[in-house]
Protein backbone atom coordinates (compact mmCIF):
# COMPACT_ATOMS: atom_id res chain seq x y z
CA UNK A 1 0.00 0.00 0.00
CA UNK A 2 2.81 2.50 0.65
CA UNK A 3 4.58 2.02 -2.63
CA UNK A 4 1.02 2.72 -4.40
CA UNK A 5 0.48 5.85 -2.49
CA UNK A 6 3.79 7.16 -2.67
CA UNK A 7 4.36 5.69 -6.71
CA UNK A 8 0.83 8.15 -7.00
CA UNK A 9 2.54 11.25 -5.09
CA UNK A 10 4.98 11.15 -7.95
CA UNK A 11 7.83 9.30 -5.81
CA UNK A 12 10.28 6.67 -7.52
CA UNK A 13 9.77 3.64 -5.81
CA UNK A 14 12.01 0.48 -4.98
CA UNK A 15 10.39 -2.72 -3.28
CA UNK A 16 12.16 -5.07 -1.07
CA UNK A 17 10.48 -7.75 0.72
CA UNK A 18 13.58 -8.83 3.14
CA UNK A 19 17.00 -8.11 4.25
CA UNK A 20 18.81 -9.65 1.20
CA UNK A 21 16.45 -8.36 -1.06
CA UNK A 22 17.24 -4.67 0.32
CA UNK A 23 20.98 -5.35 -0.18
CA UNK A 24 20.59 -6.42 -3.59
CA UNK A 25 18.44 -3.26 -4.51
CA UNK A 26 20.76 -1.40 -2.84
CA UNK A 27 24.25 -2.72 -4.32
CA UNK A 28 22.43 -2.09 -8.28
CA UNK A 29 20.88 1.59 -7.56
CA UNK A 30 22.56 2.51 -3.98
CA UNK A 31 23.99 5.65 -5.98
CA UNK A 32 19.93 6.78 -7.08
CA UNK A 33 18.33 5.94 -3.61
CA UNK A 34 17.95 8.90 -1.62
CA UNK A 35 15.81 7.95 1.29
CA UNK A 36 14.89 4.22 3.13
CA UNK A 37 11.45 3.72 4.52
CA UNK A 38 11.70 0.74 6.67
CA UNK A 39 9.84 -1.82 8.59
CA UNK A 40 11.31 -2.04 12.38
CA UNK A 41 10.72 -5.42 11.42
CA UNK A 42 11.33 -7.05 8.74
CA UNK A 43 10.46 -11.22 8.18
CA UNK A 44 14.35 -11.99 7.49
CA UNK A 45 17.78 -12.17 9.12
CA UNK A 46 18.55 -8.26 10.06
CA UNK A 47 15.94 -5.58 10.94
CA UNK A 48 15.08 -2.29 9.56
CA UNK A 49 18.29 -0.55 11.99
CA UNK A 50 20.53 -2.78 10.86
CA UNK A 51 19.67 -2.04 7.18
CA UNK A 52 19.41 1.82 7.69
CA UNK A 53 22.58 1.44 9.60
CA UNK A 54 24.63 -0.72 6.66
CA UNK A 55 23.39 1.57 4.11
CA UNK A 56 24.11 5.12 5.65
CA UNK A 57 27.63 3.42 6.39
CA UNK A 58 28.18 3.52 2.82
CA UNK A 59 25.81 6.56 2.19
CA UNK A 60 25.58 9.24 4.78
CA UNK A 61 23.14 11.70 3.46
CA UNK A 62 20.86 8.51 3.06
CA UNK A 63 17.41 9.83 4.93
CA UNK A 64 15.74 7.37 6.96
CA UNK A 65 11.90 6.58 7.70
CA UNK A 66 11.14 4.25 9.97
CA UNK A 67 7.73 2.32 10.49
CA UNK A 68 5.84 -0.07 12.48
CA UNK A 69 3.04 -1.58 14.26
CA UNK A 70 4.69 -1.10 17.62
CA UNK A 71 6.64 2.00 18.66
CA UNK A 72 10.16 2.65 18.76
CA UNK A 73 11.03 1.17 22.11
CA UNK A 74 11.56 -2.19 20.14
CA UNK A 75 14.59 -0.97 18.38
CA UNK A 76 16.29 -2.74 21.50
CA UNK A 77 19.45 -0.88 22.40
CA UNK A 78 18.97 1.37 19.27
CA UNK A 79 16.78 4.13 21.10
CA UNK A 80 19.36 7.14 19.84
CA UNK A 81 20.65 6.00 16.57
CA UNK A 82 16.54 5.71 15.67
CA UNK A 83 15.47 8.83 17.20
CA UNK A 84 17.56 9.90 14.88
CA UNK A 85 14.77 9.85 11.80
CA UNK A 86 11.29 9.94 11.54
CA UNK A 87 8.93 7.24 12.96
CA UNK A 88 5.63 6.32 11.39
CA UNK A 89 2.84 4.27 13.41
CA UNK A 90 1.09 1.62 11.66
CA UNK A 91 -1.58 2.20 10.62
CA UNK A 92 -0.89 5.55 9.23
CA UNK A 93 -2.92 7.70 6.37
CA UNK A 94 -1.46 7.99 3.16
CA UNK A 95 -1.39 11.86 4.09
CA UNK A 96 0.80 11.23 6.84
CA UNK A 97 3.32 9.12 4.42
CA UNK A 98 3.59 11.46 1.64
CA UNK A 99 4.12 14.62 4.51
CA UNK A 100 6.92 12.23 6.54
CA UNK A 101 8.64 11.26 3.38
CA UNK A 102 8.49 14.51 1.83
CA UNK A 103 9.97 15.79 4.99
CA UNK A 104 12.62 13.43 5.26
CA UNK A 105 13.76 14.01 1.99
CA UNK A 106 13.55 17.94 2.04
CA UNK A 107 16.18 17.88 4.94
CA UNK A 108 18.82 15.73 3.46
CA UNK A 109 18.42 17.43 0.43
CA UNK A 110 19.39 20.43 2.35
CA UNK A 111 21.64 18.52 4.29
CA UNK A 112 23.73 17.72 1.33
CA UNK A 113 23.64 21.35 -0.32
CA UNK A 114 25.18 21.70 2.85
CA UNK A 115 27.95 19.49 2.80
CA UNK A 116 28.70 21.22 -0.81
Amino acid sequence: MARYILCRSGFNVLVADSDSQAQWVWSQHGNQIDLLLTDMMIPSRCTGVELARQFQRQKPALAVVYMSGFGREISEGETAFVEKSPFIQKPCSAGELIETVSFSLAVARSRKGDLN
